[in-house]
């Protein structure tokens, strides 16, 4: 059976409309897990940090109080029942502002203003995005952004998922900052 253009062309026009989700379930079962993994490091980092930094984050109230009862508890199964509780309570919350802030206040000393109302911005969506699905994801981007340079993101993809725990927060840190650049409007464009 010979298809006409006509054909061709609804059917294509059909795909461009379909506007279901088409990740596979273990697409999204990686996804969750990077979450996971982050949002861990992010409650060991917000209970090992000083009381005084905790303050100056200004956690939601909910956060801080799970924070000051973990950091009663020394060792066992309680401890780690409370970073579960912990990041339970990251989940309601913008828990990647929160992240960002935190490091900021590691490294330079001082926070950054807090987003009211803001939930996880484009690039750190898209870092998630990169860590679960890999190749894919950054094929996905770079047809988005025609203006990224490939070989520079899949290398620090790349360093981000090899690091070492100790230094993997700030391996994905510079793949967040490379994305927010390729995210940035060139001058001269639209």
């Amino acid at each position: 059976m010979v298809r006409s253009l006509e054909d061709i062309l609804s059917e294509q026009e059909r795909v461009r409309a379909d506007d279901r989700d088409v990740r596979s379930r273990s697409d999204t079962k990686r996804s969750r897990a990077v979450v996971e993994e982050i949002l861990a490091r992010l409650a060991d980092e917000l209970v090992e940090v000083g009381e005084s930094k905790l303050h100056a984050l200004e956690l939601p109230e909910s956060v801080f109080d799970v924070v000051m009862d973990a950091r009663a508890m020394k060792v066992g199964p309680a401890r780690n029942r409370q970073l579960r509780l912990i990041r339970r309570e990251l989940r309601e919350h913008d828990w990647f502002s929160l992240r960002t802030r935190l490091q900021h206040l590691m490294l330079h000393g001082t926070t950054l203003p807090v987003r009211e109302g803001a939930g996880p911005s484009a690039e750190a969506e898209w870092t998630v995005r990169l860590l679960s699905e890999g190749d894919p994801a950054l094929d996905a981007f770079v047809a988005e952004q025609p203006g990224a340079e490939r070989g520079h993101l899949r290398s620090l993809l790349r360093e981000a998922k090899k690091a070492v725990p100790a230094r993997r927060a700030k391996a994905e840190q510079r793949l967040t900052a490379a994305l927010a650049a390729a995210m940035r409007p060139r001058p001269g464009t639209k």
